[in-house]
């Protein structure tokens, strides 16, 4: 027997193997060991078999039929990435080791149920280099025409070999497994789709660098979570919405935009909740994202979307983020309020009509309406931290001579020339000026230090002078008391004395006479005139 047959490439390698180590088993059928080649430089080769009885006349050499592989025993899978798949979507794995060579059609990876190793499938393994391999793991696992139940294969192992081929099995199982090296596996989790997604604000400046929590919430039925401590290749985008993006995107920016994850972990211990519906307890694997929003070139809406295999298949649902431009409001109607009467003023933030500028197509003042809101029905809760919800917008009232302050929900409302914000004005232990932030997200705040809000101390009327006076005729009164303000504070008057008419004609008799306002005018701390009107 020779190996290296005549005319074909053996890379100088020719091995003959004699007679007595040869075994003859019939007819049809021969068996020897293959020698020892290690000592040649030139081992790594596919070289043909052909035999001779005299050592001069040979048998036909056949490519693919009479071919016999050498190579060296690699080391590997040392490390595989990524380290999650899809359970509909083949996901490309690269297998890193040592000593890997290019065979073709030999060199394989088997996907095996970790908990059940003999239900396996064996891929093709693309050759990158002597260190790089590459496998695709199939999306559905068949064996034998039957597809394997997913629901317990959250876990596969992967393992490789050099030669794969059904000859090699028949021939010799105990080398065919060994080959495969199952004693180091590297473990695939296969992931579902997520079940709920939620995040910690649905709207963010441009300008980027928005702090930003993803949380992610899987309900599983085996009893256990994934390990989500072994992703390595998550990825987190935003897709635009707009159809124009592609053609007015800047050259810098491609057709989806990055998420920078700086951190995460799952949320330890899972939770459980009863499932009424089923009558049985729901498993929450959680997972707490840590990232930080990009920079984007213009207000914009796009879709968060998630990958656990480096962006190969994105999962979960399509959570809408609203980018606009982080600006100070222009106005504030009222701009002081009592800091202890027990009705509260609704103070009104104008902004800026600059706000969506540039969005294309203009973001439609439902869906501004809507992402500038707080979430209302708020199930990612977790045991380390705070709910993972959009708060939406805020008012931050800052307590006259001190630090702190008083954080109040706001609500938003769209209009394309004068859109608002409103709260209300929360009480105050002090009195004083003070500023006023204001935040769209619950996460960035603004000011404008130009408008500051007063708190004043509740005032206190003491008497009215004179007491009487004319139905049919205004007639001028002074009201003596304390803590009265000025009568105007920027363009709007802002003292007023309030008539709530009284009927003292006997109930017989129909008469209304509504409540009417009149200017006041401030002499001092302690005096104010006003009119009271006539009574029509």
């Amino acid at each position: 027997v020779y190996i290296g047959g005549p005319g074909l490439t053996a890379k100088g390698l020719a091995v003959s193997v004699n007679d007595d180590r040869i075994t003859t088993i019939s007819s049809t059928e021969m068996s020897f060991e293959v020698p020892d080649v290690r000592q040649n430089p030139n081992i790594k080769f596919v070289a043909n078999i052909t035999m001779s009885y005299n050592g001069w006349d040979w048998t036909p050499v056949t490519p693919g039929d009479t071919e016999f592989s050498f190579f060296r025993f690699p080391e590997g899978p040392l490390r595989m990435t990524p380290q999650w798949s899809h359970i509909d979507f083949p996901t490309v794995i690269q297998v890193i080791g040592r000593n890997f060579d290019q065979n073709p059609e030999r060199t394989m990876c088997r996907f095996a149920d970790c908990d059940d190793p003999g239900r396996s499938v064996l891929v093709p393994a693309v050759y990158h280099n002597s260190t790089v391999m590459q496998c695709t793991s199939p999306p559905r696992f068949r064996v034998s025409g039957s597809t394997l139940q997913m629901e317990t294969m959250d876990r596969l192992c992967v393992s490789y070999t050099p030669d794969g081929t059904t000859s090699t099995r028949i021939a010799s199982p105990e080398l065919y497994d060994s080959l495969f090296q199952d004693a180091n596996p590297k473990e695939l989790n296969v992931a579902e789709d997520i079940v709920d997604v939620s995040i910690s604000a649905s709207a963010a400046p441009i300008a980027g660098a928005t702090d930003f929590t993803i949380g992610i919430d899987n309900l599983e039925h085996r009893g256990e979570c994934l390990d989500y401590s072994s992703i390595d290749q998550a990825l987190v985008v935003l897709v635009p919405t707009s159809p124009s993006w592609r053609t007015l995107r800047p050259i810098n920016y491609g057709e989806t935009i990055p998420i920078k994850i700086n951190s995460f972990r799952p949320e330890e211990p899972p939770s459980y909740d009863w499932d009424a519906a089923n009558a049985a307890w729901k498993l929450h694997c959680k997972l707490l994202l840590f990232a930080t929003l990009p920079t984007v070139p213009f207000p914009m809406t796009a879709d968060l979307k998630f990958s656990f295999n480096g962006g190969q298949k994105f999962v979960g649902p399509s959570i809408s983020i609203l980018f606009y431009r982080l600006l100070p409001p222009i106005a504030l109607i009222p701009v002081r309020g009592s800091s202890s009467a027990a009705r509260r003023p609704e103070a009104t933030f104008t902004l800026s009509s600059n706000l969506l500028e540039g969005a294309n197509p203009a973001i439609p003042g439902s869906t501004a309406n809507f992402l500038f809101s707080a979430e209302e029905d708020c199930n990612m809760t977790t045991l380390s931290g705070p709910t993972i919800c959009p708060r939406g917008p805020r008012c931050r009232f800052f307590i006259p001579g001190r630090t702190n302050y008083i954080e109040v929900p706001a609500t938003y409302t769209h209009d394309t020339d004068a859109p608002t914000v409103e709260c209300t004005v929360p009480v105050s232990p002090t009195s004083g000026s003070t500023q006023v932030d204001i935040s769209l997200d619950g996460v960035n705040y603004v000011r404008n230090p130009g408008i500051p809000f007063l708190f004043y101390e509740q005032p206190c009327v003491q008497s009215v002078y004179p007491t009487n006076g004319l139905w049919d005729a205004e007639t001028e009164i002074t009201v003596l008391g304390s803590g009265f303000l000025a009568s105007n504070d920027g363009e709007a008057h802002q003292l007023w004395c309030i008539f709530d008419f009284q009927d003292l004609r006997p109930s017989a008799d129909s008469w209304n006479v509504r409540r009417t306002w009149s200017r006041a005018e401030a002499l001092c701390p302690t005096v104010i005139v006003c009119r009271v009107p006539a009574i029509e």
